[in-house]
């Protein structure tokens, strides 16, 4: 017998398939459902006397056995702390991010950087043993958190802007050092200076992970968003250039197109141009449109007010796939959207985000000696959790902070409330430290429109392929 209590699972996302089908996805047993329009009022209002019958009890008995509902608020609530607390092992066994900034100084004065232009400007320098340090403290860290048998695979390298020929030398020296220590280096680099070290990046192929250049369309649209530091200048051919002979190397390199307003419209232009040079042929880079965000507080101007779902509505048809050869870029940079086509189609285990981003177990090695937990504020000595040079330490009123569990998802009123909590971690943490003060609140984003919008261009593009089971066997499943 179904009690006066009986609530509905707060972790679940339900999206209208039409024609009396409802796709209900349950975020903590991971199992996929397609509920009729009156299976879905049952589920919304188990216990409305208003809404649903007698003649809804095997239903309800069927909505409870899936977890789809719960006896009370508590029983509900258990369910998922505990599905927390078993995704935490796995947790703790992944390897943290760990960067390397070489120097401060950039050679751009991208119009919607996150970056403080007072860094940007600083010319401070790594020297070979502070990197070396940097690489020793990681091990260190890194041994703490997973133990001793850890092993350190990839360490991105950025900065600033990391391949500048004056720093030639120490980039040499830092990819002898990774490689040393058979750790793989990931380069993000505006790309102006590619070029100059295809040379130095083919002796260590096997050493580069990938390289990120960053296009942000057409030469025009380009050219008024990412230019020189002097405000002049063309940065587009010679990006171009450097991006087709490191791909003529054999380099793995991807292409990154940071999005707003100001160049969502041409993006189908960008697309034209990457066809004549062969990027979506085999051997291509990858080329993937990003959002421009503000988790710094410095971009809000910068940032598109209705989003992901106006994004993947213009570059859908854009986007490269089996049935789409002609197609130039990769479903837009979000884990969220990865994750939900694996889980959806092909009933893969979602991947949980009890911490949007590893932000809390993110070390960014920095050239002033110190440590942060984000590349983005790196320089603003107040967000340091500790340095590495010229002594190791972590600082103690700061680190706890994050490389602990001083914020999870299962510790914050909101996202216990939230129904894709456990697909966005609450937010970047470090948004929440920058503009609030304190990392363990949320930071609510648009990830719940998000998944709504790119299910709802799925189904309108005829792709919504869903693995799912049904409560009652004349309910068919959707193709």
């Amino acid at each position: 017998m179904i009690g006066e209590n009986v609530i509905r699972n707060k972790r679940v996302v339900s999206h209208s398939l039409g024609k009396d089908q409802n796709l209900i996805i349950n975020l903590i047993t991971g199992k996929n459902h397609i509920l009729s329009d009156h299976e879905l009022i049952v589920m919304n209002h188990p216990s409305d006397p208003a809404l649903i019958s007698h003649a809804d009890s095997e239903t309800r008995q069927k909505l409870l056995t899936e977890r789809l509902i719960f006896e009370n608020a508590e029983t509900e609530k258990q369910f998922f702390l505990e599905k927390v607390e078993s995704i935490k092992p796995s947790y703790i066994n992944t390897e943290p991010l760990y960067a390397i900034l070489p120097n401060f100084l950039c050679n751009f004065n991208c119009s919607y950087c996150s970056e403080p232009s007072e860094t940007r400007k600083r010319n401070v320098v790594m020297s070979p043993e502070m990197m070396r340090q940097a690489i020793e403290s990681m091990k260190v860290i890194d041994q703490h958190l997973r133990g001793p048998d850890a092993k350190i695979t990839r360490v991105n390298l950025l900065g600033g802007e990391p391949l500048l020929p004056i720093h030639k030398s120490l980039f040499l020296e830092m990819l002898s050092a990774l490689r040393e220590e058979g750790m793989k280096a990931y380069l993000i680099s505006n790309g102006y200076f590619l070029k100059e070290f295809v040379a130095i990046l083919s002796q260590f192929q096997e050493t580069i992970a990938g390289i990120q250049i960053t296009i942000d369309g057409p030469k025009e649209v380009h050219n008024s968003r990412r230019v020189l530091l002097s405000g002049k200048g063309d940065t587009f051919d010679k990006i171009v250039e450097g991006v087709n002979a490191a791909l003529g190397a054999n380099l793995p390199v991807g292409i990154r197109v940071n999005v707003n307003e100001n160049n969502l419209d041409s993006l189908d232009e960008f697309a034209i141009f990457a066809r004549s040079n062969g990027w979506n042929k085999a051997g291509g880079p990858e080329i993937v449109p990003a959002l421009v965000d503000n988790h710094t507080g410095t971009s809000e101007d910068h940032v598109m007010g209705r989003g992901m779902g106006q994004l993947l509505k213009k570059v859908w048809p854009l986007i490269k796939s089996a049935d789409n050869p002609e197609g130039v870029y990769g479903v837009p940079n979000s884990m969220v959207f990865q994750n939900l086509d694996k889980f959806l189609a092909k009933s893969e285990n979602l991947t949980y985000q009890i911490v949007q981003c590893d932000t809390t177990r993110h070390f960014a090695f920095a050239p002033d000696g110190l440590i942060y937990p984000c590349e983005l504020v790196c320089g603003t000595e107040k967000y340091a959790i500790g340095r590495f040079y010229p002594e190791f330490e972590l600082f103690p009123e700061m680190s706890p902070l994050w490389t602990g569990e001083s914020r999870s998802i299962e510790k914050n009123e909101n996202c216990q409330e939230c129904s894709i909590s456990v697909l966005c971690g609450g937010g970047c943490p470090l948004a929440a430290f920058v503009n609030r003060g304190d990392i363990s609140k949320s930071v609510c984003d648009t990830t719940a429109k998000d998944v709504q919008s790119y299910l709802n261009i799925l189904r309108e593009h005829e792709q919504l392929t869903v693995n799912a089971s049904v409560l009652k066997e004349e309910t068919s499943k959707p193709k």
